[in-house]
């Protein structure tokens, strides 16, 4: 064979030779598993409370923080004020549903640490609250109330509310016991009858109510006081927001798309309150669910304002750059 043949038979060969070990490894490579996404961890703040937890549970079964890039480690934290401090601090990044007034407190003495991205909103349309009282009580109308003692959620904001709240509606409330006890004794205070009243809040007054024989005097306290009630607000650490602008925005997209959820998928969001909650399929399908919107200004402004007036804040904070900006 002429040598010019030959070496063209070589290269030849060489040619198919590369192009079937080019398909080989192809072959192999769409057979192998595709290599999981490595998700970028936060910590994200809640109470161990229906309407505090429910948005980052939902975030957490739906995946809204995955198809992010995100993992949202969840820390339990004991109050709202343990809550803002450890924001503050930057122990957790965001949380999604923590009292403003502890907030409100920390913006005059040391304002910026944190920023808000949602508020809550309460209606009367979607009961939150309620005044409950025994099936055998005496007590019939809120004017009944008076000198009675009457169970709170602890802290001093539940008990400002009820006390204004009682005021407005002409109740005598100078000789009334508000009595501070976690939610999950209010039932049983009542039926002890230590207290005369409980004023409860969600999962506590379904439960007492659908499982307890408990009797609803009144409701949607906050609400009736002032409606779409920005009681509660989702927090972002404003250092870690500025540091990370396109990490922030995936969290609170996330936090976004489970209140819309919230709204919209009300089945899902039951199914997902009963799973961590245990509740009993009655109370899951009547227990009200604390939702969220966007930042107001507006409507915040003027709720410090009524807050301030009813001594619950000693003063008003500058308000004017509190909401978080992407």
């Amino acid at each position: 064979m002429p040598k010019k043949i030959l070496f063209l038979v070589i290269i030849f060969s060489a040619v198919v030779i590369a192009i079937a070990s080019v398909s080989i490894v192809k072959t192999r490579l769409s057979n192998e598993a595709p290599k999981e996404v490595e998700l970028t961890n936060v910590k994200v703040g809640y109470l161990n409370l229906l309407s505090s937890a429910l948005p980052l549970y939902l975030a957490q079964d739906e995946k809204y923080f995955e198809k992010r890039g995100v993992k949202a480690e969840g820390v339990e934290l004991a109050s709202a004020n343990l809550a803002v401090e450890a924001l503050t601090r930057g122990d957790i990044v965001a949380a999604p549903f923590i009292s403003v007034f502890p907030y409100l407190s920390a913006e005059i003495v040391d304002p910026g640490k944190i920023k808000l991205f949602a508020l809550s909103d309460f209606t009367e349309d979607n009961r939150f609250d309620a005044l409950l009282i025994r099936p055998d009580s005496p007590i019939k109308s809120l004017q009944d109330l008076s000198g009675k003692k009457i169970a709170v959620f602890p802290g001093s904001t539940a008990t400002a509310f009820i006390k204004t709240y009682l005021q407005t509606n002409k109740v005598d409330i100078s000789k009334n016991e508000f009595v501070q006890l976690p939610p999950q004794s209010h039932l049983q205070a009542l039926q002890s009858k230590s207290v005369d009243a409980a004023y409860s809040f969600e999962p506590t007054f379904t439960l007492a109510t659908e499982e307890g024989g408990m009797k609803i005097l009144d409701e949607s306290i906050y609400a009736k006081l002032f409606n779409h009630t920005p009681i509660a607000a989702g927090m972002i650490n404003t250092k870690f927001a500025s540091e990370n602008p396109v990490l922030a925005k995936k969290i609170i997209d996330a936090f976004n798309e489970s209140y819309s959820s919230m709204r919209k998928k009300d089945g899902l969001a039951r199914t997902v309150s009963q799973k961590y909650f245990k509740l009993t399929d009655k109370v899951t399908q009547n227990v009200g669910m604390a939702y969220m919107t966007g930042a107001d200004s507006d409507l915040f402004n003027k709720f410090v304002d009524f807050v301030v007036s009813i001594g619950e804040l000693k003063q008003k904070p500058d308000l004017s750059s509190i909401f978080y900006k992407p």
